[in-house]
């Protein structure tokens, strides 16, 4: 999840950077448009860190699946709240993206409560 969350954060400084760089907002803030791109990548390649880290320790078919949630929950709350996109999105709209994260939650529970069903499946057959 923390993988997730900072790939979020990465995609929020690049977006940021680069919407001050189109809009010409930047002012006399300068310096912050390459901070803000060094903070980026030094996100990302701590977000790289933590997946491999995870794919270590744990199945491939349990990391992947949490891990692209988690992404897609963190990028759209970062566009819905901090980038304010929820504006763009009717109310019907909003509950209908509030359901799919529920659903690939439950999907993410359903892939989890399986692999524990066969590891207990084991245990009773060794």
């Amino acid at each position: 999840m923390n993988s997730a969350l900072q790939s979020g954060i990465s995609v929020l400084m690049m977006k940021l950077s680069f919407e001050m760089i189109w809009n010409e907002d930047a002012g006399g803030h300068y310096l912050l448009i390459p901070m803000m791109g060094m903070f980026a990548i030094a996100s990302a390649i701590y977000n790289l860190h933590l997946l491999n880290h995870a794919m270590k320790y744990y199945s491939q078919m349990e990391v992947v699946p949490v891990y692209q949630t988690a992404l897609l929950i963190s990028w759209i709350g970062t566009g819905l709240i901090i980038l304010d996109e929820k504006k763009f999105y009717s109310g019907l709209e909003l509950t209908y993206i509030f359901l799919s994260v529920l659903l690939c939650l439950v999907g993410i529970k359903i892939i989890t409560m399986k692999k524990k069903l066969l590891q207990a499946a084991e245990d009773t057959t060794r």
